[in-house]
């Protein structure tokens, strides 16, 4: 808002805070964008706008790394997840099949631990 627009950067919000440092990164017109827990600092529908305005980069030929503990955002959006625990690929598939039918513990208990926290919200 036009407020916010006259506001220094430390009296932002984290998730408007996180929203500017998106629009820096996109304003340089990278190849690649890596995006470590861009949403971690959003509320859920906020979040669903950058991981939409994203897709729409995606498609115009951005590539993205998307580092997130939130697999169930990104169910929909994305082709591939990969499940890293001590730097190691555990697990990999579309984060559909990850939640439904995970095959490694950790990915069962991530899943389980994302659908307690999107019960409270």
């Amino acid at each position: 808002d036009a407020a916010s627009l006259e506001r220094r950067p430390t009296m932002l919000s984290g998730g408007q805070r996180q929203r500017v440092a998106l629009t820096r990164a996109l304003a340089a017109e990278p190849a690649i964008l890596i995006a470590d827990e861009i949403t971690s600092a959003l509320d859920r529908p906020i979040a669903v706008e950058v991981i939409e305005l994203l897709a729409r980069r995606v498609a115009a030929g951005l590539g993205v790394l998307m580092i997130t503990h939130d697999l169930s955002l990104l169910a929909g959006w994305i082709d591939e997840a990969l499940v890293i625990d001590g730097g190691r690929v555990i697990e990999r598939g579309p984060p559909e099949r990850l939640l439904r039918a995970p095959a490694e513990p950790l990915t069962r208990r991530l899943g389980e631990a994302i659908q307690r926290l999107s019960a409270g919200r």
